[in-house]
């Protein structure tokens, strides 16, 4: 069995914004001002809260600078994020989402996820393995994880964690600590708050939970230094 390669292009970090869940957009915020990068970060998928009158961003996009690069790409292709944090969508490429939905159950109050992944043809190497993603990759439901296993991997993680955030807002709606819709009454506010931010006051070990609180002693020791 071929296995994918990366080939280090850096094509994939110009092809298009990047997509950042909640608490990544916090990561990578503190990233670009402990680095001095200048980022065009903007909430991406949305949830209205009726009770503070505001909208919950549970997805954040990351737009490419003026040279359609990434802000963390370097001139000669290589990641300022690689050994600190990389986002999954990152570390799943090619392997990527498709689709993206946030089922909202109000009788139950409850946010689903559902996330359908596919594999993008931008990528140099995927085109050249063209005839055998074709051949295998609806056929065989083990094709991915034995072809990409680390992107697959990575690509768990990522429901895992999208999973997690997405649980604990439907705690705090059966709390009544917030009440949630899709759509906003005419008057909506037009605020808004990370859902990663507004989870972890109430969950004070959120980061613990999500695996991320070495990463982010690590930009706090890299910041202080530099300050």
């Amino acid at each position: 069995m071929i296995r994918f390669k990366c080939s280090l292009t850096g094509l994939c970090c110009k092809a298009s914004p990047i997509t950042l869940q909640s608490f990544e957009e916090m990561l990578v915020s503190l990233l670009a001002e402990s680095m001095s990068i200048d980022v065009e970060i903007a909430p991406a998928y949305t949830i209205y809260d009726a009770l503070s009158n505001q909208w919950i961003a549970l997805s954040y996009t990351l737009y490419l600078n003026d040279d359609n690069r990434c802000p963390f790409l370097s001139k000669n292709n290589m990641c300022l994020l690689h050994s600190i944090y990389k986002p999954f969508i990152c570390r799943t490429y090619p392997y990527v989402p498709r689709e993206v939905q946030y089922l909202v159950n109000s009788e139950l109050k409850l946010i689903i996820p559902q996330v359908v992944y596919g594999v993008s043809t931008r990528c140099p190497v995927i085109e050249a393995h063209k005839p055998l993603i074709s051949k295998y990759f609806e056929a065989d439901a083990n094709f991915i994880k034995e072809y990409m296993p680390n992107e697959y991997r990575a690509a768990m993680e990522a429901e895992r964690a999208r999973l997690v955030i997405t649980t604990l807002l439907s705690n705090l709606w059966r709390e009544g600590l917030v009440e949630l819709m899709q759509k906003p009454p005419p008057m909506g506010s037009d605020r808004f708050i990370n859902a990663y931010s507004l989870l972890q006051r109430y969950n004070p070990r959120l980061p613990y939970i999500l695996g991320i609180h070495g990463v982010v002693e690590k930009i706090k020791l890299a910041k202080a230094a530099n300050d």
